[in-house]
Protein backbone atom coordinates (compact mmCIF):
# COMPACT_ATOMS: atom_id res chain seq x y z
CA UNK A 1 0.00 0.00 0.00
CA UNK A 2 1.60 3.64 -1.02
CA UNK A 3 2.04 5.65 2.52
CA UNK A 4 1.22 8.79 0.47
CA UNK A 5 -2.70 7.17 0.47
CA UNK A 6 -2.93 6.64 4.32
CA UNK A 7 -3.11 10.17 5.39
CA UNK A 8 -4.40 13.42 3.94
CA UNK A 9 -3.53 15.82 6.52
CA UNK A 10 -1.29 15.53 9.78
CA UNK A 11 -2.05 17.86 12.73
CA UNK A 12 0.64 17.85 15.41
CA UNK A 13 -0.77 19.05 18.44
CA UNK A 14 -4.22 18.69 20.24
CA UNK A 15 -4.28 22.27 21.80
CA UNK A 16 -7.33 24.61 20.43
CA UNK A 17 -5.72 25.03 17.50
CA UNK A 18 -5.02 21.90 16.35
CA UNK A 19 -8.43 20.47 17.55
CA UNK A 20 -10.30 23.50 15.42
CA UNK A 21 -8.20 22.85 12.99
CA UNK A 22 -9.10 19.10 12.52
CA UNK A 23 -12.73 19.76 13.18
CA UNK A 24 -12.71 21.98 10.57
CA UNK A 25 -10.78 20.53 7.98
CA UNK A 26 -13.00 17.61 8.32
CA UNK A 27 -16.36 19.30 8.09
CA UNK A 28 -15.26 20.96 5.08
CA UNK A 29 -13.15 17.81 3.39
CA UNK A 30 -15.01 14.55 4.65
CA UNK A 31 -12.94 13.00 2.10
CA UNK A 32 -10.17 13.70 3.60
CA UNK A 33 -8.04 11.14 5.99
CA UNK A 34 -6.80 13.65 9.15
CA UNK A 35 -5.24 12.65 11.75
CA UNK A 36 -4.43 14.51 14.84
CA UNK A 37 -0.92 13.51 17.13
CA UNK A 38 -0.80 14.53 20.74
CA UNK A 39 2.06 13.51 22.80
CA UNK A 40 -0.05 13.92 26.35
CA UNK A 41 -3.11 12.23 27.20
CA UNK A 42 -5.64 15.09 26.96
CA UNK A 43 -6.45 17.00 24.28
CA UNK A 44 -7.03 21.03 25.05
CA UNK A 45 -2.89 21.99 25.14
CA UNK A 46 -3.44 24.87 27.56
CA UNK A 47 -7.40 24.98 27.64
CA UNK A 48 -7.89 22.90 31.29
CA UNK A 49 -11.50 23.60 33.27
CA UNK A 50 -11.16 21.98 36.85
CA UNK A 51 -14.08 21.79 38.96
CA UNK A 52 -13.54 23.17 42.56
CA UNK A 53 -15.35 21.70 44.88
CA UNK A 54 -16.76 25.36 46.89
CA UNK A 55 -16.95 26.89 43.32
CA UNK A 56 -20.25 26.37 41.57
CA UNK A 57 -18.06 26.61 38.25
CA UNK A 58 -15.27 24.89 36.82
CA UNK A 59 -11.93 27.44 36.71
CA UNK A 60 -9.67 27.69 34.01
CA UNK A 61 -6.14 26.29 34.03
CA UNK A 62 -5.14 27.16 30.88
CA UNK A 63 -6.09 29.82 28.52
CA UNK A 64 -8.78 31.39 30.55
CA UNK A 65 -9.06 35.42 28.78
CA UNK A 66 -9.81 36.63 25.27
CA UNK A 67 -10.82 39.77 23.81
CA UNK A 68 -14.38 39.91 23.10
CA UNK A 69 -13.26 42.56 20.64
CA UNK A 70 -11.16 39.70 18.57
CA UNK A 71 -13.93 38.62 16.09
CA UNK A 72 -12.42 35.18 15.31
CA UNK A 73 -12.43 34.36 18.22
CA UNK A 74 -15.63 35.54 19.25
CA UNK A 75 -17.41 33.80 16.20
CA UNK A 76 -16.06 30.56 17.60
CA UNK A 77 -17.09 30.68 21.18
CA UNK A 78 -20.48 31.81 19.96
CA UNK A 79 -20.53 29.13 17.17
CA UNK A 80 -19.48 26.27 19.56
CA UNK A 81 -21.99 28.00 22.50
CA UNK A 82 -19.11 27.88 24.91
CA UNK A 83 -20.41 29.49 28.31
CA UNK A 84 -18.63 32.51 29.20
CA UNK A 85 -18.72 35.02 31.71
CA UNK A 86 -17.28 38.55 32.69
CA UNK A 87 -13.92 38.53 34.38
CA UNK A 88 -13.89 39.47 37.93
CA UNK A 89 -11.34 42.55 38.43
CA UNK A 90 -11.70 43.16 42.02
CA UNK A 91 -9.93 39.84 43.40
CA UNK A 92 -13.42 37.86 43.98
CA UNK A 93 -13.28 34.20 45.18
CA UNK A 94 -12.30 32.88 41.57
CA UNK A 95 -9.79 35.35 41.12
Amino acid sequence: MNVESLLDVAIVGAGAGGTYLADRLGGARQDWAITVFERSSRIGGRLRSVQIDHLAHPIELGGMRYLTSHPRIQSVVTELAIPTRSFDDRGGPER
